[in-house]
């Protein structure tokens, strides 16, 4: 903002605010831009990185992404980028949420993911706001639960099943998922951790027509470590891999800014195992 409270376009502050990182490496947020543009490159083609709609300025140095005009966080820059790709993850509102529900649909299944920040604490207004769907939600997942061993059956929904995985000897985190009780389901232990850098629980949907089902509630604790976090989301993708195929639903609270220069780099490995590994399942 200017003394007398006029907006200034992102490229105007960026002519005379250089953000300098650390100078021993990196000139400035822009010149890390570029750097991780080869960094993609060296994994991906540009085909690919485009088809996983990583942003122009991780794939063609000169278009950086500070310097795209066409960027503004009010109008939501992934909305925009989304548009035609393989992927459709658009932000919005309240009166647009119901859109995502088919109540005509009775072979359709809806999958929530909330952060809870205490479970607890706010369960009469997860059951108030589940009260206003139009249609039950065949899973509901759930991080940061910030329950323990001896506080996970006094947060049952009426017409769910609860499997969680929750902290012993320190607060925070927990993550779960209620399924709905029409459905029939076995947890997978082998891929439900606490770890420091990732918090998951995974369960097997039974199917009587088709495959069964995976599905995941995966969490990163913020402030974690992203490339330890990387590690084990790759292995855990490449387990599921390694099984099966079958259908597999991953509900995510990651923590990563997508804009994030600081540490780009980990935020397109993230993005390159993700999709990589999902498209082939």
């Amino acid at each position: 903002m200017t003394t007398n409270d006029t907006w200034t376009c992102n490229l105007c502050l960026l002519s005379v605010l250089p953000f300098n990182l650390n100078s021993d490496t990196l000139s400035s947020a822009v010149d890390n831009i570029t750097m991780d543009s080869n960094v993609c490159k060296s994994f991906l083609s540009e085909d690919l990185l485009r088809k996983h709609m990583l942003p122009n300025a991780l794939v063609i140095p000169s278009e950086h992404l500070l310097n795209n005009q066409d960027i503004d966080p009010d109008i939501n820059f992934y909305n925009t980028i989304s548009k035609g790709a393989c992927c459709k993850s658009c932000y919005i509102d309240a009166d647009e949420f119901n859109n995502f529900f088919k109540p005509a649909d009775k072979h359709s299944a809806n999958v929530i993911q909330i952060n809870c920040r205490s479970i607890t604490k706010n369960f009469t207004a997860l059951k108030t706001f589940l009260s206003t769907l139009p249609i039950s939600p065949t899973v509901i997942a759930v991080s940061k639960t910030w329950l323990n061993i001896s506080t996970e059956d006094t947060v049952n929904l009426l017409g769910y099943n609860y499997y969680s995985i929750s902290r012993s000897g320190k607060r925070g985190g927990g993550v779960g998922i209620y399924l709905h009780k029409n459905f029939n389901c076995s947890l997978i232990t082998e891929w439900s951790v606490l770890k420091d850098s990732t918090e998951c629980v995974f369960i097997e949907v039974f199917s009587v027509k088709g495959p069964n089902v995976i599905v995941g509630s995966v969490y990163r604790p913020s402030g974690s470590n992203v490339a330890d976090f990387n590690y084990e989301f790759a292995s855990l993708l490449s387990a599921i891999k390694r099984g099966k195929r079958k259908l597999t639903i991953i509900a995510g609270d990651y923590n990563l800014d997508l804009l994030s220069l600081t540490v780009m780099k980990l935020l397109v490995n993230f993005l390159i195992v993700f999709c990589h590994i999902l498209s082939s399942l």
